[in-house]
């Protein structure tokens, strides 16, 4: 039942995220990107701006303000900055509930049930990334090398008719949740 509830959350989530990026595209005429340019002052003016006018909620700064998880395979507490080049990032709580940490490197990082549970990556929490102005799930491209395709490498979330390995982390299941028509089958 809860495998349910967090991919309906995950779904909901990442239409209204989409809905904003494609919002900024049609306001501005471009896509969105992040840009860092080393100065973070700019950065978290422009991080500030993205989040305050397109989701209407005021931005915490990463002064202790990241989200701490367990891997999928319940090893390690970690946050956003264990798996990006940045710890330019700021957190979220949208209007829908949904606790959101932004990388200043275009990660994006949920939590569908609102912090309440245990935060485990794969289950409560996804990993995303924004390229070309689009919300892509982590390790889901399958153009991209087989070593970072959650398809092809099980450590990411499993593979598919196989059990799940003690070593999957958690960072592709996104992708296998979109790409599963929407279904927790892990």
């Amino acid at each position: 039942m809860k495998k349910v509830f967090y991919v309906q959350r995950l779904k909901k989530f990442y239409s209204e995220f989409s809905q904003v990026l494609e919002r900024y595209s049609v306001d501005s005429g471009e896509v969105y990107s992040i840009s860092d340019s080393g100065n973070n002052n700019d950065l978290e003016t422009e991080l500030t701006d993205f989040v305050l006018k397109y989701f209407g909620v005021n931005p915490q700064y990463k002064a202790n303000n990241s989200l701490y998880f367990k891997y999928l395979n319940g090893n390690s507490w970690c946050t956003l900055t264990c798996f990006t080049y940045s710890s330019k990032n700021v957190l979220f709580i949208t209007n829908s509930g949904y606790t959101v940490e932004l990388g200043a490197d275009g990660h994006v990082l949920v939590d569908v049930n609102d912090n309440n549970n245990k935060n485990i990556l794969g289950r409560d929490l996804f990993l995303f990334e924004i390229k070309n102005g689009r919300l892509n799930p982590q390790y889901g491209d399958s153009k991209a090398p087989s070593h970072i395709y959650w398809r092809t490498n099980e450590i990411f979330c499993g593979v598919d008719s196989k059990p799940l390995p003690s070593n999957a982390d958690g960072r592709g299941c996104a992708a296998r949740i979109m790409e599963s028509n929407w279904e927790m089958k892990y």
